[in-house]
């Protein structure tokens, strides 16, 4: 799937990226998921203390009512007018606390607890009301009602206990939810580091071997290439890649110079033969001289027609004896100078064959040549998009970087904000020890109101009938004052679990910014690696731009070649006009035999 160089680099970005996506997708996932935990712990938190709250106005209200019956006694100090209102402020504090927990409350056990409490409430409310206003006008009918009062208070008492019970699970899920929402983000966080690092590994390694050193091998192939070395084996060329087009030029490159040597040697080769041929003609040319210069002297006639061109012309009138001998040396001289001729025709034939075959040999060593230049420019041209997409590669890896201390930076942001909540927590923690010093301080109204309520029940036994009103009334007051200790060591021993709790989330919470940290230092650890892929990257640009100087170079070489086949090409041509001109002059002369055709057809 990834053939190429340029889409192995770009597969590499992408996995990059996509892998500081990710880690930064789970750390942002896992900061989520833990902040709604804590603030569903939060939540539970609160409606739990407004619960309680709800709970002491619901005892607030029968202590209301309790004071009522007492606001009849003058001895007693209470007004019924601060009776009522007491009552209201109680009553508006218990219905803010039920409304408040109506908004708060997301569990629907929770919501549906506290759905059954309306009636009740509503129920108690409007009785305790009817009693106060009972007891300021007739107090024997307060007291008779008081048992039925005392029934609705029980009801409301079991509904807001079973209400105390499903909120207190409903806080109890949601710590468990958070400290499991922690635990997994830091097993989610630890996996996204482990693989960034395994990831760069393997990265560096596939880029190292894929890249580099074939890259590598090849300039030293091209560097002993320009050195004159032709019998090495190109590496890289079984490729499928840049690399692999790279190696294929430079083995047209080894080839062309192969090419270029056997023709070097083909031309030496006919430089000696053409050489030794004209020694031979200078040595017929000097034979043949001296033959027509004893003719010259002797036979003017003979002479004459030589010098006509007739080189078949032979003496053939008789001469005298002492000329017998000039007459056979002109006939020998002149049937020289016709086999000299021919001679010469021939080679000057053979010249001008191997002149033409020089001249297609210096074409073809020009026509490669060229093509040996525009191989190389292709593989400069190569060299230069290679150039362009490690560039890319060192970019890419540059904006990686910027993705990793982006994706550090979040992680810090996280560990600002498990520290919010750590404070919160904590805050929690202290209004929990007020609320309980509080408590306390209602134990303790409690046990000396039962002090005093029991005191007032003496006091009335001794007062025989005349208080045995007042007695009932201690008597309530005591069960009241008894109620409210218990009510207070409820509240005291729920207040103490929350606590715990919110001491488990606290350290919970610590757990992860702990984590956090660590997970910013994984990030800085990424960020150090993807920086160094983006050094070797820029390393790998400066050993290409070495390749690229080698590679033109080489292009000087080839274009100075091509000058020179271009000077022996010329070199040739004059060679071949010079031989044409050579096969003319031969040509005038008559010779017998199938010299003259050979003649026309080599001029």
């Amino acid at each position: 799937m990834l053939r190429t160089i340029n889409h192995k680099v770009m597969g590499a970005g992408a996995a990059v990226m996509l892998l500081c996506t990710a880690s930064a997708g789970a750390g942002l996932w896992s900061t989520t998921r833990l902040d709604d935990a804590l603030k569903d712990a939060q939540v539970s938190a609160s409606v739990l203390r407004n619960h309680l709250e709800a709970d002491m106005m619901h005892d607030a209200l029968r202590a209301d009512v309790l004071s009522s019956q007492l606001a009849g006694d003058a001895g007693s100090g209470v007004a019924i007018q601060d009776v009522r209102k007491d009552l209201t402020a109680h009553v508006a504090n218990f219905r803010e606390a039920i409304t408040a927990n109506d908004a708060l409350a997301t569990d629907p056990a929770s919501r549906a607890a506290l759905a059954e409490l309306k009636a009740p409430l509503d129920t108690y409310i409007k009785s305790a009301s009817q009693m106060i206003e009972l007891g300021a006008t007739d107090h024997v009918q307060a007291v008779a009602a008081m048992p039925g009062f005392t029934k609705q208070f029980t009801t409301l008492e079991d509904a807001m206990s079973a209400a105390s019970d499903k909120i207190e699970a409903a806080s109890t899920t949601a710590a468990a939810r958070a400290k499991s929402v922690a635990l997994f983000s830091e097993i989610l966080m630890s996996v996204a580091v482990l693989a960034g690092v395994v990831f760069a590994g393997i990265l560096i390694a596939m880029s190292r071997a894929a890249i580099v050193r074939p890259v590598l091998n090849l300039a030293g192939d091209m560097r002993r290439l320009a050195a004159g070395q032709t019998d090495i084996t190109v590496s890289g060329a079984g490729r499928a890649d840049e690399i692999g087009e790279m190696a294929k030029s430079v083995e047209v490159f080894r080839q062309s110079g192969i090419e270029r040597a056997r023709l070097e040697a083909e031309a030496a080769g006919f430089q000696q033969e053409l050489d030794r041929k004209l020694r031979d003609m200078e040595a017929a040319f000097e034979a043949a001289g001296r033959e027509q210069k004893a003719v010259v002297d002797v036979m003017a006639k003979g002479l004459a027609s030589l010098a006509g061109g007739d080189l078949s012309a032979r003496i053939a009138v008789q001469v005298a004896s002492d000329y017998a001998a000039l007459k056979n040396d002109f006939n020998a001289a002149a049937a020289g100078l016709e086999h000299a001729i021919r001679t010469i025709s021939d080679v000057a034939s053979q010249i001008g064959s191997g002149t033409e075959e020089i001249a297609q040999a210096s074409n073809d060593l020009s026509r490669r040549t060229e093509q040996q230049a525009a191989s190389l420019e292709e593989t400069a041209a190569a060299l230069d998009e290679i150039a362009a997409t490690v560039r890319q590669t060192a970019d890419g890896a540059g904006r990686a970087t910027t993705e990793v201390a982006s994706a550090r930076t979040d992680a810090e942001r996280s560990g600002q904000v498990v520290d919010q909540a750590v404070a919160a927590m904590d805050a929690i923690e202290d209004s929990s020890r007020q609320i309980t010093q509080i408590i306390g301080v209602i134990d303790e109204i409690a046990f000396q109101t039962n002090l005093l309520a029991l005191n007032a029940g003496v006091e009335a036994a001794r007062a025989g009938d005349a208080g045995r009103g007042f007695a009932v009334v201690a008597q309530e007051v005591r069960a009241l004052a008894q109620r409210s200790a218990e009510a207070a060591k409820e509240i005291k021993t729920l207040i103490s679990t929350s606590s715990q709790q919110v001491d488990a989330g606290v350290t919970l919470v610590g757990q992860t910014g702990e984590a956090l940290a660590r997970i910013v230092g994984r990030v800085a650890v990424i960020d150090d690696l993807v920086r160094q892929i983006s050094s070797s990257s820029q390393e790998q640009a400066s050993g290409l731009a070495e390749v690229n100087t080698a590679v033109n170079h080489m292009d000087q070489v080839v274009q100075q070649n091509a000058a020179m086949v271009e000077q022996a090409t010329a070199a040739t041509y004059s060679l071949k006009g010079e031989t044409a001109q050579l096969v003319s002059l031969v040509g005038r002369f008559r010779i017998g035999g199938d010299a003259r055709p050979e003649l026309r057809r080599a001029s």
